[in-house]
Parts: structure tokens; sequence; C-alpha cells
């Protein structure tokens, strides 16, 4: 642990475009004294995997992705791109069942993951990392499926009524 005053660390907020903010930190130099230590001595690294491997499940929920793949899979079943229903386009109709069944991979083997972190299998093997990977490159292409709107509306941030699906198309973090 860390004063956030300590000398030498720098923390610079990053706003993202679905209206959410991020931070850079930066350490020069910084002394942790042994009032900060938290756990024994050198096992921080073990401490610090043992809890990315919670984190992949605890700040990273599934239900984002579905609930964005069935505001995208709405959107393209009443969507008209130059007077034709987009249902029917059949490179759209092949993304989207790529993407449903990227997505219903990704509900399936999530489970099994929480279940070997939970046994604490998980650091080793890096499979909570991997399947962290996955979802959020998952959410990516479900944020990146853009197939009627213009290049300006792609460049809308979220809640933006005019643009399609309220801009929130352009979130890869769920956030509308």
């Amino acid at each position: 642990m860390l004063p956030l005053t300590a000398p030498g660390l720098t923390i610079q907020a990053m706003p993202t475009i679905g209206d959410e903010r991020t931070n850079s930190v930066f350490f020069d130099n910084v002394y942790v004294g042994d009032d900060y230590r938290v756990g024994e001595l050198n096992k921080g690294f073990q401490y610090i995997s043992e809890a990315l491997d919670l984190e992949r499940f605890t700040m990273f929920t599934f239900s984002p992705i579905e609930q964005r793949m069935e505001e995208l899979w709405n959107y393209v079943r009443t969507a008209e791109c130059d007077g034709t229903p987009l249902r029917e386009d059949p490179i759209v109709r092949e993304r989207m069942v790529q993407l449903m069944t990227e997505t219903r991979w990704a509900r399936m083997i999530g489970p099994a993951v929480r279940r070997q972190v939970a046994e604490g299998r998980c650091a080793a093997d890096g499979e909570a990392s991997e399947y962290k990977l996955y979802a959020t490159e998952l959410s990516q292409r479900l944020a990146n499926r853009r197939w009627t709107s213009p290049a300006r509306a792609r460049q809308l941030r979220v809640h933006t009524e005019d643009a399609p699906l309220r801009g929130g198309v352009t979130s890869a973090t769920g956030t509308r």
C-alpha cells in the first residue's frame, strides 16, 4: 500500500470515449516503508498474481458483453442500410453468427475458470489471464461492429442520441 501523496508517485487521469476514467500511474524512486507493507516480505508478486486472478471475475463481469450482444442483435434485426434490412445482408449475418458463437463460448468457459481461481489453480497456469484477454477482445469486437454508421457517426461519444445504438457501439466497456 502507498499513500497517494507519496513523493515520486504521479497519477494522471485518462478519460475514455466510453465516458469513463482510467489512470496512468508512475513510480519514480518511490520508497515504501515497512508500515505500508502488506503481507510477508518478498511475496508481493505472488499476492499480485492471486489478486489479478480474482480481479478477472470481480471487476470484469460477463453480463455487459451479453447485454451489448443483445442490443446489437436487436439493432441488426430492425435497422436498414440503403433501404435493405441489415438482417438480410449475408456479411452482417455471418459476423453476427461469429459474435454469437464467441459470446456463447465465453459464457460456457467462464464458470470453469472461476472454479480454478477459487481452488487457487489459475495463477500458475494463466487461464484467468487468457480468459480475461479473450473476453476483453470479444468486447472490443462487439464495439467495432458498426455496419451502417457513416464515418462521422463512428466518432460520436457514448450517449449521443442520434448515433446508432446511442453511441453505445463505440463503448468497449458496456457504458451506455
